[in-house]
């Protein structure tokens, strides 16, 4: 297979697999909706990581949010922020945030909720901070 050197071919290319992404998790969730139409009662089952399904959409999105953060930083124009910031402040919102919400959901379970709070701000930050490499 040749490499393509057209910048039309290039931009075409990445149209293709754009469209082939969408009409791929389209079918996943389509499927998960016919599931959950057929059974309604087991839809915590449906919507588990146990489920292939929904483990390949949500890898699926995650993979392109992430992959997608070089071209999206440097068309925002945006400064650098300061590791500061970013660590810390933002790291504590992120974890008061969600372990607020998961103390609300699971009350009895806090510690369970402080742990699954401090992983999300931990990806959240990597995430940020990949981000924050792009910008100009």
């Amino acid at each position: 297979m040749k490499k393509i050197t057209d910048e039309r071919l290039k931009i075409l290319q990445f149209e293709n697999f754009k469209i082939a992404f969408v009409i791929e998790n389209l079918t996943i969730l389509i499927l998960l909706a016919y599931k959950v139409i057929k059974n309604p009662n087991n839809f915590s089952e449906i919507l588990s990581f146990s489920n292939p399904l929904w483990f390949a959409f949500m890898i699926g999105i995650i993979t392109f949010s992430i992959i997608s953060q070089n071209v999206t930083a440097p068309m925002e124009d945006k400064p650098k922020a300061s590791w500061v910031k970013v660590a810390l402040i933002l790291f504590l919102v992120i974890l008061v945030s969600s372990s607020f919400f998961l103390a609300i959901i699971r009350p009895l379970n806090f510690l369970l909720s402080l742990i699954c709070g401090s992983s999300l701000s931990l990806i959240i930050i990597a995430i940020y901070i990949y981000h924050n490499h792009f910008r100009l």
